[in-house]
């Protein structure tokens, strides 16, 4: 079997574990563990050179199938440029802490949250109408990531809360979200039945019942968007995903209009960029990001880490 791709992540890395890019770099340290993802985990890295912090994505390739997996990962974020999905920085590879055989690793941009974590802390504040207003800058932002995706005939495949990163630009003061793990992400002509299927509260009804072809797999992105916004509106993001507020009549509408259970009469991404709802988005006020900022302490968290660099 050893063609085969196996689910299980690599052994977790130590801490000050190095990592040796592949296009000669220079070198990567671990200075945490951020999560686990498709096939690996991600580690928090600090890059020798520059002192830059990255988050790395650790993943076995000790099968052919698992280097393939790899190489068509790295392929598909190699061939992106777009401000709301994460950017690909470097690849590399470290020694697996059990076997000693090299595994892969990719490199991309640090987040300052994942939508998860970004949803939990922000909810503790309990400002009010925050919801739905942070609900509409993400649709705007994901539905225009989706669409470059689309255009170019690649599928995502497994938009999901952990998979969206928040990234606050203090310079900007604006909250950027962006699109990461493309574990999943394939090509439309490469689409198949044997695609692992993800979590199944933000998978579309025809993923779960193996249900439309591989032209369809874009709408199931546009279902998993919609979700995410019907759960940050209705505070349901966090497991047990109980609904204890309502929505506004026009983010009904748009969100209801996302996650229709048709996939022939859900509209595409770039069609729904088009509601009133989601062409509203990006309206946090700067003052509210600010006190965002000095609340979650990101600006204390980047300084301590410039101090430990």
């Amino acid at each position: 079997m050893g063609n085969t791709i196996s689910s299980s992540t690599p052994i977790p890395l130590l801490t000050n574990t190095v990592a040796t890019s592949y296009n000669r770099k220079g070198n990567y340290v671990v200075q945490s563990t951020l999560g686990t993802g498709n096939y690996g985990i991600v580690y928090k890295v600090n890059h020798t050179h520059s002192h830059k912090l990255f988050a790395m994505k650790v993943l076995q390739t000790s099968t052919s199938a698992q280097l393939r997996k790899f190489r068509e990962e790295a392929t598909i974020l190699a061939s992106l440029s777009h401000l709301h999905i994460v950017a690909l920085e470097d690849i590399g590879g470290v020694p697996d802490p059990e076997t000693k055989s090299w595994n892969a690793c990719i490199l991309t941009e640090l987040a300052d949250h994942n939508l998860l974590d970004f949803y939990t802390a922000y909810s503790a504040l309990g400002i009010s109408g925050l919801d739905e207003a942070i609900a509409q800058t993400l649709a705007w932002q994901m539905l225009s990531a989706l669409t470059y995706l689309h255009d170019r005939k690649l599928a995502h495949g497994d938009i999901k809360p952990a998979n969206i990163l928040v990234f606050h630009d203090s310079e900007a003061s604006r909250l950027t979200f962006k699109i990461s793990d493309f574990g999943l992400a394939a090509h439309l002509s490469l689409v198949d039945q044997s695609m692992p299927t993800p979590v199944a509260r933000y998978t579309a009804p025809e993923l779960l019942l193996c249900d439309g072809g591989a032209e369809q797999v874009c709408k199931a992105d546009v279902w998993a968007v919609g979700m995410v916004c019907r759960d940050l509106c209705t505070r349901a993001l966090m497991p047990p995903h109980i609904e204890t507020k309502g929505m506004g009549s026009w983010a009904k509408e748009a969100i209801d209009w996302m996650t229709r259970g048709s996939v022939w009469d859900r509209p595409t991404a770039k069609e729904c960029r088009e509601s009133v709802w989601v062409r509203q988005g990006e309206r946090i006020p700067a003052g509210l990001l600010r006190v965002l900022r000095k609340e979650l302490g990101l600006d204390d968290a980047r300084a301590s880490d410039e101090m430990e660099m």
